[in-house]
């Protein structure tokens, strides 16, 4: 019998003082009942097409563009255990872009490296 495996991915964006969770994403790129071929109505847990590697990039992504919308600000700083594929579809989505009332000119997020994730 094969082994299934499941592949999550949940990320988050802190508050930098207190901690305190500002907005989080779960991905799955699957679904237990969809992937027995289950017909009956159920709600789907995967919610992403793509690679599992691809993941925290989407989610990251994610959390950033609807942060103006939802938490009425804009990171500026990506916190990460160091992947670069995280910081590198950040810089190259423009995420704060035309599409938002922003009031300075330009919005440019640096990467912090955290050497101390768990």
């Amino acid at each position: 019998m094969a082994q299934e495996v499941i592949r999550l991915y949940m990320g988050s964006s802190l508050q930098g003082d207190t901690g305190g969770v500002l907005d989080f994403e779960f991905l799955s790129n699957y679904c237990n009942k969809c992937s027995k071929d289950d017909q009956t109505s159920h709600e789907c847990d995967k919610n992403y097409e793509g690679s599992s590697g691809a993941m925290e990039s989407e989610e990251a992504l994610r959390i950033f563009q609807r942060s103006v919308e939802k938490c009425s600000l804009c990171y500026t700083e990506l916190i990460s255990d160091g992947d670069i594929s995280v910081y590198a579809k950040l810089k190259d989505t423009d995420i704060y872009g035309q599409d938002h009332q922003i009031k300075t000119t330009t919005v440019s997020i640096t990467k912090q490296k955290c050497y101390s994730l768990v």
